[in-house]
Parts: C-alpha cells; structure tokens; sequence
C-alpha cells in the first residue's frame, strides 16, 4: 500500500495546526487578560487534540478498514 501522506508531512500538519490554535487561545486569553505558560498552552491544546483524534478515528467507516485488512 503506497503512503498518501509521509509521517514528516504528518508531523508538519500536527505543528501548523497546534500553532494555530496556541495563536488562537492566545487571542481568546488576550481578550479575557488572562496569561498563561508555555505548558499550560501545551496541556489544554494537546487535551482537545487528542479528542479531536479520538472523534475522527471513531467516525471512521468501518468498511474503509475492512477493506485494508481484508
């Protein structure tokens, strides 16, 4: 089975996006004069990542797997 996308483009995707939202708390905390640091940028962005993740793997057709492995 060929790659569609490469695990470095994956990695460049996972970045952009992250420093997008960091950008965008950011934003949201500037308009609440609320500050935060790097980790709890980190830890609150990573949190809502994963259950993104976890939501878009779930809401995978089943047959598009079965078809993989048969």
């Amino acid at each position: 089975m060929e790659k569609d996308i490469s695990y470095e483009e994956f990695e460049e995707f996972i970045e952009r996006y992250f420093l997008q939202s960091v950008k965008e708390m950011k934003d949201y905390n500037d308009e609440q004069n609320d500050v935060e640091s790097v980790d709890q940028y980190k830890s609150t962005i990573d949190e809502g990542m994963m259950g993104n993740v976890s939501q878009i793997i779930d809401g995978i057709d089943d047959g598009k797997i079965q078809k993989i492995i048969g």
